[in-house]
């Protein structure tokens, strides 16, 4: 009676022990499947960290060459706007010598009507141009030019913006 009621206790035991058994072997191949996964995914994220770490390097090298290049282009900037203010300074100084030397040629033009000195624009320097033995000066080149039949120079007077004038020592 006993041995009745132990053998299927038994029983049941030994097939426990083959689940546990078969369980166990299958716990162990999941273990180093998972071990095999996990040292695959540890070099994947060894390899994205060098790579992290390298952009990093790239970022700051980057980052720090725009700086040091925006600090350029500040200071030329900077120069250009300088270069300008005397860019300005300088046109209106040549526009204040041309004006002068237009008032002084209106002055030497009356001196020369009125008391009829011919060789007075050469003492003073005004420039003038020898031409078949006649004095031909720059201001009346038009008639010259139906006088004599030809341009000693251009007459024409550049008709682009006051930044882009010819300088005044050009005739």
């Amino acid at each position: 009676m006993v041995l009745d009621k132990l053998h299927p206790v038994i029983m049941e035991n030994i097939s426990i022990r083959k689940i546990i058994k078969a369980e166990r072997k299958i716990l162990q191949e999941r273990k180093l499947h998972m071990e095999g996964h996990c040292r695959v995914l540890q070099g994947k994220v060894a390899d994205l960290t060098a790579k992290m770490k390298k952009l990093k390097m790239d970022y700051q090298m980057k980052a720090n060459k725009a700086r040091a290049e925006g600090a350029i282009v500040l200071e030329l900037k900077n120069n250009f706007e300088e270069f300008r203010l005397k860019y300005d300074r300088l046109f209106d100084y040549n526009q204040t010598l041309r004006n002068q030397l237009q008032s002084i040629s209106h002055e030497v033009q009356k001196i020369d009507e009125s008391n009829e000195w011919s060789n007075l624009k050469t003492k003073l320097g005004f420039p003038t141009v020898e031409n078949n033995g006649k004095c031909v000066d720059f201001e009346n080149v038009s008639e010259t030019a139906t006088k004599y039949g030809e341009y000693p120079f251009s007459a024409t007077p550049s008709s682009s913006s006051p930044r882009h004038r010819r300088p005044i020592y050009q005739c």
